[in-house]
């Protein structure tokens, strides 16, 4: 199957997403019986911070898989995916559309650990499907292989040391949406893979990088999983 089929799906339905994300949020009802002045204008938008929040935590991790998925097509060695890359990739875009409802329900029960909870179930399960979807790319020799294997090897370690930390910070957050007093915890943690792909490479810089030089294409590959 064309690769480029599959991105142009997939880049539909990350717009799709992104949209019901801010259709969402409904305008302040004011009362028309009061005169409408610039506090009672702040105090309503103030009421709106929850959910401000999680549209702004959402918002920020959708874009983060779209990063993923588009660095991950770029590195194919040809134009064509196999079908059982197709079929990951159609479950990946279905738990994906998820996150509109989990973040609605976040919306709609404020504080509640049960909402966050589920938010955060939401995003390890796309979380883990990302993983597996670049460990069958690499199976079956799907990615491109324009360096040598030691190369290779270093800088898929480094990448999949990240998506590690990443899915435990997601578990961590998990946990912590089930202790009322440290429900702020679990966006702090939901959003460290954010952190994480806003500055690629700094496990790599800690661990220390490889000497080779490599491709651009390399570079993706090093990208590729870090929410995943």
């Amino acid at each position: 199957m064309p690769k480029n089929r599959i991105e142009g799906l997939s880049d539909k339905v990350f717009v799709i997403i992104l949209t019901i994300l801010i259709i969402k949020i409904n305008l302040p009802q004011l009362n028309l019986s009061f005169a409408i002045t610039d506090s009672r204008l702040w105090e309503e938008l103030a009421k709106l911070g929850p959910i401000l929040l999680s549209y702004l935590v959402s918002f920020a991790v959708i874009s983060t898989f779209w990063v993923f998925h588009s660095s991950f097509y770029s590195i194919f060695s040809n134009n064509r995916t196999d079908r059982i890359l197709a079929q990951l990739n159609t479950v990946f875009l279905a738990a994906l559309a998820i996150i509109p409802f989990s973040t609605d329900f976040i919306r709609n029960s404020p504080g509640a650990g049960t909402a966050i909870a589920l938010y955060g179930i939401s995003v390890l399960v796309i979380a883990i499907i990302a993983r597996i979807m670049l460990s069958v790319a690499i199976r079956t020799e799907a990615l491109g292989n324009d360096v040598d294997a030691d190369t290779f090897k270093k800088m898929y370690k480094q990448a999949s040391t990240r998506g590690w930390l990443n899915l435990i910070s997601i578990m961590v957050g998990i946990g912590f949406a089930f202790f009322p007093s440290l429900i702020f915890l679990s966006y702090i943690f939901f959003t460290l893979p954010v952190m994480f792909n806003i500055i690629p490479g700094i496990v790599s810089k800690l661990r220390g990088s490889p000497k080779d030089k490599t491709s651009m294409r390399t570079i993706a590959v090093n990208r590729a999983p870090d929410l995943g």
